[in-house]
């Protein structure tokens, strides 16, 4: 399976997914951004974020201002390809008890 292509998880329409997703170091991730309200609870993200993109990180909280509306608890994040929570421009948001293991970057 070519997995250097923008089908890098899965091939056709087939559903297979591609053998060497490990080594692509290209996650999805989750933005929250432009007044948006991130509301994130109990999730496991695996496989998330992109090697050496800024800004694509497993779960980003950007340039929301103030937001106590905002959280992330009681969630995983494991074998990152790109740090964890991201929290940029953004305060009064709740991050807690959340656990991140086999994190790439720093």
């Amino acid at each position: 399976l070519d997995c250097t292509n923008s089908k890098r998880w899965y091939h056709g329409n087939y559903g297979i997914p591609c053998s060497d997703k490990d080594l692509t170091g290209y996650g999805g991730h989750v933005i929250v951004h432009s007044g948006g309200v991130g509301q994130v609870e109990g999730v496991e993200l695996y496989r998330m974020g992109q090697t050496n993109i800024m800004g694509r990180y497993p779960m980003h909280f950007h340039l929301l201002s103030s937001c106590p509306s905002c959280y992330m608890k009681h969630s995983s994040i494991h074998h990152s390809y790109y740090r964890c929570i991201s929290l940029h421009g953004t305060h009064n948001t709740t991050v807690s008890e959340n656990v991140g293991y086999d994190i790439t970057g720093y």
